[in-house]
């Protein structure tokens, strides 16, 4: 690939400022070897007809096409950025934002916590920034691309832009989507979505009724391939074969009485296993498991005193909280977590990676808490971090009980999983947090997520909760997680 890149943009009239953008892109860019194309297009052809006639003329292999309403204020080196985003064979087109679904009616940024990137917006009247997913060294895989930027390796492309597509709407998506489909048949290289391109857009998007006409064009050709999803592959990092340090004590909980026990785990730890089920008792089951018969409708608060009791007869050090809802995929997972546990006394809790095994697009790896106008809220946190995690430890508020290692005595003496049923998990992470404890999770240790539903269905319940949130809370946040605090302005 030669070391330089084409960039090319379309605009309605000659103006002199259009040498002045030049100018700005060319002192943004950090890149000696540059080629420009500029056509002027006052709406006789759609974009779809004026980029494809860019991708020909274009000198380098890399092509930026962009919106001539952008500017690069926070970075010195975006197209150094860019060759380096491809100098492996991973990426064929790569923007500033994205979207790892499509829904039925192709509107590419609901749901929202589905899209990917950081754009800011600089309107008349307001200056904001929308942070989609934070910011990453390396690309983030999406399934499509919004057009305000759209970077693109010729040679790798699987086709080029539809012309049937008329005016200046969805040429981005129909392009990104045939894209992505051929990826996901093995045929072609990806879409991802750059975090740090420092990009300013004079533009918040006008939904209009010239959108509304593409969008019903888009839908008549593309309506068979929608829904769209992304499909990833599931990355584990293998874990060293360890022995069981001391024995621990496993606490099943069956949230899930269709799932086959035998899918829970991949081996069945040899330790106590205490299962509470409305299930009757099988002959099958392992040995080492113990059914207590519980109510069909029982929820992890009214589970706790039971399993308060059972914990403080009991002289383990460890205890795992663990719903059938959940299945492993390593076998080692259980002794990781206590060796990282019984290491580092200060750790209140250890969580792990928590696929969605139903829509295979997002995962979560513990809460924390989002702050608006001074009201605190859950958050699930990695959910808008879709492949982009690290292996390594991370920090959080609390981790969900779904999937919670923690220490027996401590877990006793300070009463286990009091409050809310609703995010079983949140107020004991906090009591600890608050005499000091960390809480952390691993993206090395990896489980399905099976029937997951976070939809508040009903508001009075809700605002309970928040009474119960704000009161664990007080009036003060603990410095161990203020950091961990998304801020909403």
């Amino acid at each position: 690939m030669r070391a330089g890149i084409t960039v090319a943009f379309a605009t309605r009239s000659y103006s002199p400022r259009i040498g002045r953008y030049i100018q700005h892109l060319k002192q943004s860019a950090g890149l000696s070897q540059i080629e420009f194309l500029v056509q002027i297009n006052p709406g006789r052809q759609s974009l779809a007809s004026v980029y494809n006639q860019f991708l020909v003329r274009a000198r380098f292999d890399v092509v930026c096409l962009l919106h001539d309403d952008l500017r690069f204020e926070r970075n010195s080196h975006w197209a150094a950025q860019v060759l380096q985003a491809f100098r492996g064979d991973d990426y064929a087109i790569l923007s500033a934002a994205g979207s790892v679904s499509l829904d039925e009616m192709g509107v590419y940024w609901l749901p929202s916590t589905h899209m990917l990137g950081r754009v800011n917006h600089l309107l008349p009247q307001q200056k904001y920034l929308s942070d989609y997913s934070g910011v990453f060294l390396e690309p983030l895989p999406a399934l499509v691309l919004d057009g305000l930027f759209l970077a693109v390796h010729r040679q790798r492309l699987a086709a080029g832009f539809d012309e049937a597509l008329k005016g200046f709407h969805f040429y981005d998506i129909a392009l990104s989507l045939m894209q992505s489909q051929a990826h996901q048949q093995g045929q072609a290289a990806a879409c991802g979505v750059l975090t740090r391109l420092g990009i300013s857009h004079a533009s918040a998007g006008t939904p209009d009724r010239h959108y509304e006409s593409a969008r019903q064009a888009f839908l008549r050709r593309y309506h068979q391939c929608l829904p769209a999803y992304l499909q990833p592959e599931l990355k584990l990092s293998p874990l060293p074969q360890r022995a069981l340090p001391t024995e621990l004590v496993i606490i099943l909980w069956d949230s899930n009485p269709e799932m086959n026990l035998d899918s829970v785990w991949p081996d069945w730890p040899e330790s106590p296993v205490f299962f509470f089920s409305p299930r009757p008792t099988s002959s099958v089951w392992p040995s080492n498991l113990t059914h207590i018969q519980i109510s069909a409708d029982a929820g992890w608060q009214s589970l706790n005193a039971h399993i308060l009791s059972l914990l403080q007869n009991v002289t383990v050090q460890s205890v795992i909280f663990w719903e059938t809802r959940v299945q492993a995929l390593q076998s080692d997972l259980i002794p990781a977590m206590q060796q990282r546990l019984l290491q580092n006394p200060d750790l209140g809790s250890l969580g792990l990676r928590l696929h969605y095994a139903d829509s295979h697009l997002l995962y979560c790896n513990g809460l924390g808490l989002l702050e608006a106008e001074g009201v605190y809220h859950i958050v699930q946190r990695g959910m808008h971090r879709p492949y982009a995690y690290s292996l390594k430890s991370e920090p959080v508020v609390a981790n969900i009980a779904s999937a919670l290692m923690t220490d027996r005595q401590l877990f006793v003496d300070n009463g286990g999983f009091q409050g809310s049923d609703g995010v079983p998990g949140l107020f004991y992470g906090l009591k600890l947090a608050q005499l000091g404890y960390q809480h952390q999770v691993d993206s090395r240790w990896v489980a399905y997520w099976h029937n997951n539903d976070f939809e508040v269905s009903d508001p009075d319940a809700y605002q309970q909760f928040q009474q119960e949130l704000q009161a664990s809370l007080g009036h003060s946040t603990p410095a161990s997680w203020r950091y961990l605090l998304k801020r909403q302005t």
